[in-house]
């Protein structure tokens, strides 16, 4: 390998000198592929290619257009041991999630629900809006462990649907959703006995954060705590089908707080006064939406916020230089539009900033964007579904086994670590670089050589995920593909975010296309023999065993996992 990860990323960072001032430089193909590997998963040719001759400003209005809504996840899975309930009743090929909760199939959900989701974000439009839900799944973090599936996948929907929203709006809703009610313990929080779970997470991880200028006390925190007493859930069916129902929040009056809720000075002494007279789901609604503006009155909000997308997005270091030029605009922004997200992450995305060179390979990639980034990048084919029954199941054990792959790798999606996220998006000083260590970096080769084999990753019935390095190198078209100089320049700009060594490309071209020989008529020859005779068992194999050894390389060195 040329450098280790963290040379290469410390080579991208600083000096940083540009601010939130809209980028006016050149928009050609390097800055295309820099947008979309970070706002996307991966940079796939034909995106790269849609986006050329494009303006930033037109490319920014496709990236921030949110998604359509998908379809739901759907039972793949086999019956369980007890049979004519829950999901043994609803046939392969349809939805459970409006089935009523059964611990028999919670597992089954699980893998249905993960691979749904890889999915959703394999198959990705060209926009921003998947790693949105993603930065939104690691903010409003809960574990599928400690849930249901089912659960988890309303919470999901709710942040798919808000992905590019308004944050107060969503902070709300979320507080409210089933899920969460679960995860924090709001559902067992009552005046006799306030749970203060959610009330120190909503300022401490969703608003505030720990910043030095969040002074909330833990008086404020019990406050709050009191405020949220009185919610739990149940079970709801739709009364226009009685096959479908959803938890959903309700409240007790009985359990609730009816006390005044005096805040500390950082939030102006505010009194939030309670009313045995009005309790009703009302008034704990009106004490909760007080909190809320109380909350979002302060400057801390939109800077929390701010930063946390610039770590998302950016980079993890954020020093007095970027605080004052481009986090502060951001905040104002994020202020100015009353908390909607969109215009200040438009800004960042499309600032001096952001295209300046030190931002380039200066992220290590997840797990997610790292696995998820190769099989779009390469254009891998996944199963389709004619017969349900039959094909259904495999096409999701292709995404459930990049998700298990993921998870290897140390991040499994729906399961973060814990209420905080993945470290990597918040442990100082580290941050990204815990993606990376002894143990996970083989993972990621390991999967990646996997891929890049003939005989692929199994997934059942005698199908596989695979490479097919031939059909990729075609797709750069015939002038591209048999000229090895071409070639090799065109695999690392789609690729790779720094330049390549003189000795990596002398090795690719010499030990591995042209087979040790000196001529670049060596692989220009064995490409034309391929080509003219695809059925010619000989042609076929040099050429692949020299593809597959040439993407091998490329994937398994400290640049390709760099954004």
């Amino acid at each position: 390998m040329s450098e280790n990860i963290t040379e290469l990323e410390k080579k991208g960072a600083r000096p940083v000198v540009a601010g939130l001032t809209p980028y006016a430089g050149t928009f050609g193909r390097d800055q295309i592929i820099h947008l979309l590997k970070r706002t996307m998963f991966g940079a796939k040719r034909a995106d790269i290619d849609f986006f050329v001759g494009k303006t930033l400003a037109q490319t920014l209005d496709v990236l921030m257009t949110p998604a359509p809504t998908p379809s739901l996840p759907l039972r793949q899975y086999a019956a369980s041991s007890t049979v004519g309930v829950a999901d043994d009743v609803i046939p392969i090929g349809t939805t459970w999630v409006y089935a009523p909760e059964n611990g028999n199939y919670n597992g089954r959900r699980t893998n249905s629900f993960k691979g749904w989701w890889i999915n959703q974000m394999v198959a990705q439009g060209r926009s921003v809006h998947e790693k949105m839900i993603l930065f939104w799944h690691n903010h409003f973090a809960t574990e599928l462990v400690d849930t249901t599936a089912k659960t988890a996948y309303w919470l999901h929907d709710l942040l798919r649907r808000n992905a590019l929203g308004n944050l107060k709006s969503l902070v709300r809703d979320v507080t409210f959703e089933p899920n969460m009610l679960i995860y924090l313990n709001g559902r067992v929080n009552i005046k006799t006995a306030p749970d203060e779970n959610y009330a120190r997470e909503l300022q401490e991880l969703f608003t505030l954060g720990k910043g030095p200028n969040s002074k909330y006390t833990e008086d404020d925190v019990k406050a709050a705590s009191r405020i949220l007493t009185g919610w739990t859930i149940r079970n709801v069916v739709d009364p226009t089908d009685a096959s479908k129902s959803k938890q959903q929040a309700i409240f007790n009056p009985a359990n609730h707080d009816t006390g005044n809720k005096q805040f500390s000075s950082f939030y102006g002494n505010k009194l939030i006064a309670g009313s045995a007279v009005a309790n009703t789901q009302a008034f704990a609604l009106g004490e909760f939406n007080s909190m809320l503006d109380m909350i979002f009155a302060t400057s801390e909000v939109a800077l929390f916020i701010s930063r946390k997308l610039y770590r998302h997005f950016v980079y993890y270091d954020i020093d007095a230089t970027v605080e004052a030029e481009v986090i502060a605009p951001m905040a104002d922004l994020i202020r100015a539009n009353n908390y909607d997200i969109a215009p200040a992450l438009k800004a960042l995305l499309s600032s001096d900033h952001f295209f300046e060179l030190g931002q380039k390979a200066c992220v290590i990639k997840s797990p997610i964007d790292f696995l998820v980034g190769a099989v779009r990048e390469f254009d891998v084919d996944f199963p389709t579904v004619s017969t349900p029954v039959t094909d259904l199941p495999v096409q999701y054990n292709s995404w459930v086994q990049l998700s298990n792959n993921a998870a290897l790798q140390g991040q499994s999606i729906g399961d973060p670590p814990s209420v905080a996220g993945w470290p990597a998006y918040y442990q100082e000083p580290s941050y990204h670089e815990n993606w990376i260590n002894t143990d996970t970096f083989p993972k990621r080769l390991r999967i990646t050589d996997t891929l890049l084999t003939t005989a692929g990753l199994n997934i059942g019935s005698g199908k596989k995920l695979w490479i097919n390095v031939i059909k990729f190198t075609e797709g750069f078209g015939e002038v591209i593909a048999s000229d090895p100089n071409k070639l090799i320049d065109a695999a690392l700009e789609l690729m790779y975010r720094v330049p390549p060594t003189a000795a990596m490309r002398t090795y690719l071209k010499t030990t591995i296309l042209l087979g040790g020989q000196a001529s670049d008529y060596y692989w220009t020859d064995a490409w034309n023999t391929y080509k003219s005779a695809p059925t010619n068992t000989m042609a076929l194999s040099i050429v692949t065993t020299r593809l597959q050894a040439f993407y091998k390389f490329i994937v398994q060195n400290p640049e390709y996992q760099l954004s």
